[in-house]
């Protein structure tokens, strides 16, 4: 990896020049890094990210994370924010993020990501899993051989990864979870990774222990946030927009932020859906839109979409607290505004 001319963005960078920027600095090293696997493994790795499909460039995901890594790296004053240590941190975090993708379709038996297959109804679950083992090594190896310092962040935040996404699990057993679980399991199965991408950032960057401090907090409050309008988007935003069927949380009875603040609202909408979750889950379409319909009168909708602004209101208080030159602080913004309309 090679240290690039200053590219510092404008007092007001738009979420897709900040997100093109990044992705530009990092996909190439990302894909010399899967060049180094078995060429099947690579194959589904290449699957997975779009390489070999029409439109690749779109199809990749947003990069949310390494953009995150690169702009947090940016606010510390003197950095670019696309030195080796600072790219090795935005491959590393993207590596991680696909080996949790591949194992959740997995898991969660989705058929589709992306608009394409997922990876383990494209090639079987014995070889998505593999592949998503060797990305989980790749991201550990590629920091620490050149960041060896910050290799402890990405490995304790994929840890609390791996207990969020077993709450997950449990809570679709479970009847009674209340909204304050929700958003801890929310902060593990999401929230931890981008938490540890600005960490990250910060610290690749030669920030001292203070920035790299308030940049891990900002990252926890802008991965709540996330998960929040992701939650959002996947109960009313088309599947067009998502990249995967309609309603799937619903369908498999996901305790996902709206369905909890609706579960645990003393509404008739509320008893109704708590009734309906009861039942096995929904088989058709016209069920589940009913099921949508019910967590919006219970108020879900209106209780997460409070909770998202909340949650991007904190962080942007934060950055303010780092003391870095407002034309340092705009990729970040612009990122945090993006979560906010995504939904």
């Amino acid at each position: 990896m090679q240290n690039s001319p200053n590219l510092v963005s404008a007092d007001r960078p738009t979420a897709d020049s900040v997100l093109g920027e990044a992705r530009s600095l990092f996909e190439p090293v990302y894909r010399t890094v899967v060049e180094t696997l078995p060429s099947a493994l690579a194959e589904i790795v290449g699957q997975h990210r779009g390489w070999h499909t029409a439109g690749a460039s779109k199809t990749g995901g947003r990069a949310i994370r390494p953009a995150l890594v690169i702009a947090s790296a940016r606010t510390v004053p003197g950095c670019s924010g696309h030195t080796d240590a600072v790219l090795a941190a935005a491959v590393s975090v993207e590596l991680a993020h696909d080996f949790t993708l591949i194992h959740d379709d997995v898991m969660d038996a989705d058929e589709m990501r992306r608009g394409r297959p997922a990876v383990w109804a494209e090639f079987g679950v014995g070889p998505a899993i593999l592949a998503g083992d060797a990305l989980f090594a790749l991201a550990v190896d590629l920091l620490a051989e050149r960041a060896p310092a910050a290799t402890s962040t990405l490995t304790r935040a994929l840890r609390t990864l791996c207990e969020g996404q077993s709450a997950d699990l449990t809570f679709e057993q479970q009847s009674d979870v209340d909204i304050e679980a929700c958003l801890r399991m929310a902060a593990g199965k999401t929230g931890a990774l981008l938490e540890a991408a600005c960490a990250l950032g910060g610290r690749t960057a030669g920030g001292t222990e203070r920035q790299v401090d308030i940049l891990r907090r900002f990252g926890a409050h802008v991965g709540l946030a996330y998960q929040i309008a992701d939650d959002l988007r996947g109960i009313w935003a088309h599947p067009a927009a998502t990249g995967k069927r309609a309603h799937t949380d619903l369908v498999r009875r996901k305790k996902t932020v709206p369905v909890v603040a609706a579960l645990c609202s003393d509404t008739a909408a509320g008893r109704e859906l708590r009734r309906r979750y009861a039942t096995p889950s929904a088989a058709c379409i016209e069920e589940t839109v009913d099921l949508a319909d019910l967590v919006e009168r219970a108020g879900g909708r209106r209780h997460a979409e409070a909770l998202l602004r909340q949650h991007c209101d904190s962080a942007r208080d934060l950055l303010v607290r780092l003391g870095s030159p407002p034309d340092r602080l705009g990729d970040l913004r612009a990122l945090v505004t993006l979560i906010e309309r995504w939904h």
